[in-house]
């Protein structure tokens, strides 16, 4: 593989790949052991963050520059921030009606949850979902693979990345696929109009948060209200996002170096093929499960 100061395609689809395999090979093994909290942690910090920093290291690409660890305008924060927010009223009810739509014609998945977790795991896990899930999963999504296919399309590879990081959330459920596919769509969208992941970060926390502080409103149905409210945040996601401005220190655009329109190669292919093997396998396993295959 020829060391690039920029990160290929190939780099980050070999990336999630392994992330992918380490990451559901660990969480089955640890999380009985350890609880939930502690295996979060764990999978944020070495199966997703510590990838990409290594990838930065070996190659010796600048965080600032490569990742687009910048800091961002105060509005460009503040719009982040509640376009996150909106983000999740929008897509909590989708995710709640897919998730309606597979009980009633597949079948409920019988799991144990985490209902009854210690009061550390729990701390662990709230945590964990808005402080370091945002700071890892947007250097590994938004950094490393955004980056690397921009060189593919400079004005699409939000779009790549949002797609796999959404692909990534089934193992959270197939119910948290699409919404998680327009997650990234926006994180994405607000890197690339802002040129730093700062405000993807910020949108992420503020998305965490918000299923932290009212999931539990639609934990057993939508509330006919709800279905308005995110009509109501869908429309103003649109608008949120139609007001980022790309801050001037960070509109320097793609370097000359590493010109876009780079092509897929073999490699780049093959990972993405056994990465899509090995997440959609898991999909397919709980569709076996709700619909009572494995007893």
């Amino acid at each position: 593989m020829t060391r690039s100061s920029y990160p290929t395609i190939t780099q980050a689809n070999m990336t999630y790949f392994i992330m992918a395999v380490l990451l559901l090979v660990s969480s089955i093994i640890l999380i009985p052991i350890l609880g939930p909290g502690t295996n979060l942690w764990i999978n944020e910090y070495v199966y997703i963050l510590l990838p990409a920093l290594l990838m930065s290291r070996i190659n010796g690409w600048k965080l600032e520059d490569t990742y687009r660890y910048k800091r961002i305008s105060s509005k460009n924060a503040v719009i982040s921030i509640l376009s996150g927010i909106s983000a999740w009223f929008f897509i909590s009810p989708v995710a709640k009606l897919i998730d309606i739509l597979l009980n009633e014609s597949v079948g409920i998945i019988k799991t144990k949850g985490f209902t009854n977790i210690s009061i550390s795991q729990g701390l662990l896990l709230l945590l964990g979902m808005v402080i370091l899930a945002p700071i890892c999963e947007e250097t590994l999504f938004r950094g490393l693979i955004q980056k690397a296919y921009e060189s593919h399309s400079s004005k699409h590879g939000f779009i790549y990345a949002g797609v796999l990081f959404g692909i990534f959330h089934i193992f959270n459920g197939v119910k948290d696929v699409l919404p998680a596919i327009v997650l990234g769509l926006v994180f994405g969208y607000v890197a690339y109009k802002t040129g730093s992941i700062a405000g993807s970060m910020l949108a992420h926390a503020a998305n965490n948060f918000c299923a932290l502080v009212f999931g539990s409103l639609i934990s057993s149905y939508i509330p006919s209200w709800f279905i308005f409210a995110g009509i109501i945040s869908l429309i103003a996601l649109i608008l949120l996002l139609r007001g980022l401005k790309t801050d001037a220190v960070h509109n320097e655009g793609t370097p000359a170096d590493e010109p876009t329109g780079q092509k897929f190669t073999k490699q780049a292919v093959i990972f993405l093929i056994l990465s899509l093997i090995l997440v959609l396998s898991a999909g397919v396993l709980e569709i076996l499960a709700r619909a009572g295959i494995f007893g």
